[in-house]
């Protein structure tokens, strides 16, 4: 994080605790709060000193006032310090240095009185402090008061302007200066403040993105380290299950062993492949697939993994189709994932795969169906989403990390597929890879 500088240091004198350890946006706004009450007090005080010595006769009151507002401005970061109260002290200030403004026009030539050429800076420190509210109730307040000075000028005559001489000449000039002066260095405070704040972010998120790549990089090593002794308890198993005669205890232990090897390898394949996507590693690979033999072969790997007897994998394909160009082995693995999605929704009926073509064999869109328990049309735009199940109760009762679907929507959108889901509770969910 960047370290204050003195001048945030100086400002910083001034907030309370509570506003010290707020969110930085509101530390800002009070930082400048006290920048802008200490900078307006002394300007308004070298207003009202300028008037005093100007060497021309100047209405008591037209100097009085600037005085007074000027030590009242200077007072509120004594008083934020003591409050805390930061939207309050804001429109007060803005209000305040409107209201000084006004009354010492009023007070010293009216509509022709050069200190309503200031009039833009309370609203500029409106907007700036309290945003769009209080600076549009400082805008409004200032044109209602200008436009009646007009009135009043033009149906009284009560306002003259000053003659024009040479000290009230330095006058008009010294308020035009100390206006510019003003709006100045208030734009000079906030932009301080603000690439202060800029750099505070910008060292938040390097930081938030070493730690996500540390992440990702922790998930890959990992995921590599648990797949190859996985393989190993599946391979072994296999083996074993095909080489050995076993008692029917045995030969469903071997099979629970075998079962739970899988399921860990596709969480583990799962983690991998989210961690690859979020770092942009995921190449496509693509080549001309015949998809009908990619679903026949993957479904006779996913017939063994079948979680009950009373649901039927069934492969819909039709007798000629043209090879797709696309990516073998990431749409192997969303075929992989549907499957095992709808087996873990389906308590009895089917799971269909089905491979729809053109007239002329072209590939187009190839659906995963199931009669399981459906998906509420209020959850159909949430699932695709990391780490999402149907619902809280659903993910208690099932297993899996939520993960299976977006990995899906995710290397569809890397080869140019779109996915799809159309769903009933209680009859059932279709899976729709479009293909064009």
């Amino acid at each position: 994080m960047g370290r204050p500088g003195s001048l945030h240091r100086s400002l910083d004198f001034f907030l309370s605790a509570a506003l010290l350890e707020a969110e930085e946006d509101r530390t800002r706004r009070a930082r400048l709060l006290v920048a802008l009450s200490l900078f307006s007090g002394a300007s308004i005080l070298a207003f009202a000193v300028i008037a005093l010595f100007s060497g021309r006769s100047v209405p008591g009151t037209s100097i009085a006032i600037p005085a007074i507002a000027g030590l009242v401005f200077l007072g509120l970061p004594i008083l934020l310090k003591a409050t805390g109260k930061l939207r309050a002290i804001s429109w007060v200030l803005s209000f305040g240095i409107l209201a000084a403004i006004l009354i010492a026009g009023w007070n010293a030539y009216g509509l022709y009185s050069p200190g309503l050429l200031i009039l833009p800076v309370p609203v500029l420190i409106g907007l700036v402090l309290g945003g769009r509210r209080l600076g549009l109730a400082s805008a409004a307040i200032g044109l209602v008061a200008v436009i009646g000075f007009y009135f009043v000028e033009r149906n009284t005559n009560a306002f003259s302007p000053p003659p024009l001489d040479a000290a009230n000449d330095f006058l008009l000039v010294s308020v035009l200066a100390l206006g510019i002066i003003l709006v100045a260095g208030i734009g000079w405070f906030y932009e301080s403040l603000r690439h202060y704040a800029f750099q505070q972010a910008s060292d938040a998120l390097e930081e938030a993105e070493a730690a996500n790549a540390a992440k990702r990089e922790f998930l890959a090593s990992m995921s590599h380290e648990l797949r190859t002794p996985l393989n190993s308890v599946i391979g072994f198993s296999q083996i074993v299950r095909t080489k050995e005669e076993l008692s029917s205890s045995g030969d469903d232990m071997l099979e629970r062993v075998h079962s739970s090897g899988l399921h860990l390898l596709r969480l583990v394949n799962q983690i991998l492949d989210v961690s690859k996507v979020e770092a942009g590693e995921i190449e496509v690979d693509l080549e001309a697939v015949d998809v009908g033999e990619l679903v026949r072969l993957t479904l006779r790997d996913l017939e063994m993994q079948k979680p009950r007897e009373q649901v039927e994998l069934i492969a819909d394909l039709p007798s000629k189709c043209s090879p797709l160009m696309a990516d073998r082995e990431k749409l192997r693995r969303i075929i992989v994932n549907l499957v095992v999605n709808a087996f873990k929704f389906t308590r009895e009926g089917n799971v269909t795969v089905r491979l729809v073509c053109q007239s002329a064999g072209v590939p187009v869109l190839l659906e995963v169906e199931d009669t399981g328990i459906g998906i509420p049309a209020e959850k159909l735009d949430e699932i695709f989403e990391r780490f999402v199940q149907v619902d809280s109760g659903t993910s208690r009762k099932f297993e899996g990390t939520g993960l299976g679907l977006s990995i899906c929507r995710d290397l569809c959108d890397l080869m140019g597929f779109k996915l799809s889901v159309e769903s009933k509770p209680g009859k059932g969910t279709t899976f729709r890879v479009n293909f064009s």
